[in-house]
């Protein structure tokens, strides 16, 4: 059976990369003088339903995981840039013409 939507298995080199960058952020953070939780977070208010069929044609047309297809998503609908190391979702927010301030 062919694989519709790409994704990624759980590879714990690249979970380890994650938590070390994740903590250098906290800690380069924390040293001005502020706390991860004061990030202006908030839930989008959007239906799931509603954006699932982007994000699935987003996955299928950019050839990304759906995982990273919600986020091309939501940048898209709120026009809000995008930040990622992520060299798919990169390229794919590129062709998207996404501003993305962070990208390797």
């Amino acid at each position: 059976m062919a694989e519709l939507i790409p994704y990624r298995r759980c590879d714990p080199e690249r979970i380890r990369a994650a938590v070390e960058r994740l903590a250098a952020f906290q800690k380069s953070y924390s040293l001005h003088g502020l706390s991860v939780r004061e990030l202006p977070i908030s839930i989008d208010p959007v239906s799931p339903d509603r954006v699932w069929g982007a994000a699935l044609e987003l996955a299928h047309t950019r050839g990304i995981s759906l995982y990273d297809a919600v986020y091309l998503e939501l940048a898209l609908r709120l026009r809000l840039p995008l930040a990622t190391l992520d060299s798919a979702l990169a390229a794919a927010v590129r062709n998207a013409d996404v501003e993305a301030p962070w990208t390797e």
